[in-house]
């Protein structure tokens, strides 16, 4: 997902700067909508982050029933598909 929002972001930006001339100000893109985006990147970031650590880091992570490090790591892929 984060490079889905990477490329939001970025069209949203383009989008923005190409809006700045015009008097209409709620057609622009607001900044708020920006750091929303934003803040979704770091978000899923994070989260691909946490499950990447435990599943390659965390010392209980084998000690955990298989379904639940299957599930660990298809919340990790999960994360990284959007």
């Amino acid at each position: 997902m984060a490079g889905s929002l990477a490329s939001l972001t970025a069209t949203l930006t383009d989008q923005a700067q190409a809006l700045k001339g015009h008097d209409n100000d709620a057609d622009e893109i607001k900044k708020r909508d920006r750091d929303i985006l934003i803040a979704a990147q770091i978000a899923e970031a994070l989260a691909v982050t946490t499950y990447t650590n435990i599943i390659n880091a965390a010392p209980f992570f084998t000690r955990l029933e298989s379904d639940d490090r299957g599930y660990l790591i298809a919340a990790r892929q999960e994360e990284m598909s959007h």
